[in-house]
């Protein structure tokens, strides 16, 4: 990790609550006139993609007690201990793989909050009240790096949150999840000259294939670590029960 953090020096983080709509002030130029006229405007993406598969549980550990284990979710999750570390109880740092949107690189750093709530504790619109847990996601900082020189700390917001659940109904269980992620920024003079429509087109197949990529980690590793610690948990406890003694009464 301190090679990584090595690589990415700690900068001062910035966040959402922050943001002021700050325009970009262009020299003008005969040349220029499209970007005079465009630069400052505000841009938003977003988009959401949920997760509902059939989860076989096991009445012994339920999903719910895997959900308490929140250190161990986002390692199922982000495997890559070179690129995140744990912050304290609730955060987590993670650096982002770098994200191409037209001729720019990123390079995000985002610190995720991870908190399993209860009923009456603030579930996610949606969420049944019967649910007995409900593990939430939500970026509270971020960082983009490679950007610099285009776009202010204060011109730029982003939004990540998500659920993850079990869901009950009688005999069979399903594993259900939200994820959704926003971007909004001030449009920069390097991207003024292109159209608002495609602007909007490719930074939804950005999101999008973000979005797609945890799914993925919530559907195949989330569920192989969840059978993992089912049978970690019920060879544990039959462990247990074989090493305990019965003494003969005197």
């Amino acid at each position: 990790m301190a090679e990584v953090m090595g690589i990415l020096p700690r900068t001062a983080f910035f966040s959402h609550k922050a943001f002021k709509a700050t325009r970009y002030r262009v020299p003008y130029t005969r040349s220029m006139p499209q970007i005079i006229m465009q630069a400052g405007r505000t841009v938003s993406f977003s988009s959401e993609l949920s997760t509902d598969l059939p989860l076989y549980e096991p009445s012994e550990v339920p999903f719910q007690q895997y959900l308490s284990d929140r250190e161990r979710i986002f390692q199922a999750i982000f495997p890559d201990k070179r690129r995140s570390e744990k912050l304290n109880d609730e955060e987590w740092r993670i650096h982002m793989l770098p994200i191409e949107f037209l001729f720019l690189t990123a390079f995000p750093v985002i610190d995720m909050s991870i908190i399993v709530k209860a009923p009456g504790q603030g579930y996610p619109p949606g969420i049944s009240k019967n649910v007995k847990k409900v593990l939430t996601l939500e970026a509270t900082r971020w960082q983009l790096r490679g950007l610099d020189y285009v776009l202010q700390p204060s011109d730029f917001v982003l939004g990540v949150r998500g659920a993850l659940y079990s869901e009950n109904n009688g005999v069979r269980s399903r594993l259900k999840g939200l994820m959704e992620m926003n971007v909004t920024f001030v449009l920069p003079p390097a991207l003024a000259v292109i159209p608002e429509d495609i602007l909007k087109s490719i930074g939804h197949s950005v999101l999008i294939q973000l979005l797609e990529n945890m799914k993925e980690k919530v559907n195949r590793k989330v569920l192989a670590d969840y059978r993992d610690y089912a049978k970690e948990q019920t060879n544990a406890s039959q462990g247990w029960r074989e090493g305990q003694v019965i003494k003969p009464a005197l």
